[in-house]
């Protein structure tokens, strides 16, 4: 058999030794996502003295927080167009996923009750005040995960994070395509938070 031959025999072989050792030693996972994650802007509900509170108790309470409310829903709708409608999928999921699979796990599509298993319950994704002196908002997101093993929960944790970049409310509606980026990437710093805890906690067993 010629010299070329043989080595290219070597090397598909090689790599079939290589790809069933990585199958034979992958860590099974499976993930499910509870329910969507809800866009918000929270700048009154933040920033608000809740001076109803004081002058009229739980009555004037509720009424303040209805009318904080109301201010962070028109705020909302501002952005909520430039907010892409699949960004949980593309900013969380996608680099979740992608991050597992080069740590060498096999994405399950059906829970089979062995191994590892984590629920995912988004909660809000958005822009919220940071500052209620300067009012300067920053891009976050919070969510809750749920670990289980062998079909046992083994523990909960929650997940809240901030992006370092502040903007006013205005500064985030003259530049929506900059505040969206830094949405998309704190949404993707929770993806790989969320990753680095299974892969570290699973490294040695």
């Amino acid at each position: 058999m010629p010299i070329k031959k043989i080595f290219i025999t070597f090397a598909v072989l090689s790599f079939l030794t290589f790809k069933a050792h990585a199958e034979e030693n992958s860590k099974a996972l499976y993930i499910a996502t509870k329910k969507p994650s809800e866009f918000d802007v929270m700048y009154s509900r933040v920033s608000s003295n809740m001076t109803g509170a004081a002058i009229g108790g739980l009555i004037g309470a509720g009424i303040q927080a209805g009318v904080e409310s109301s201010k962070d829903a028109e705020r909302r709708e501002s952005l909520q167009p430039h907010v892409p409608k699949d960004i949980w999928e593309t900013a969380f999921n996608g680099p979740l996923y992608k991050k597992f699979e080069r740590a060498n796990f096999k994405i399950l599509e059906k829970d089979g009750k062995n191994g590892i298993s984590i629920q995912i319950i988004p909660e809000m994704h958005g822009f919220k005040v940071v500052d209620t002196n300067t009012k300067l908002m920053s891009a976050f997101i919070s969510f809750q995960a749920k670990f289980y093993k062998n079909g046992k929960l083994d523990n909960t944790d929650n997940y809240y994070l901030i992006h370092k970049q502040k903007h006013s409310f205005e500064g985030l509606t003259e530049d929506p395509e900059k505040a969206m980026k830094q949405l998309e990437s704190i949404i993707r710093k929770g993806a790989r938070r969320l990753a680095n805890k299974v892969i570290y906690s699973n490294k040695e067993n």
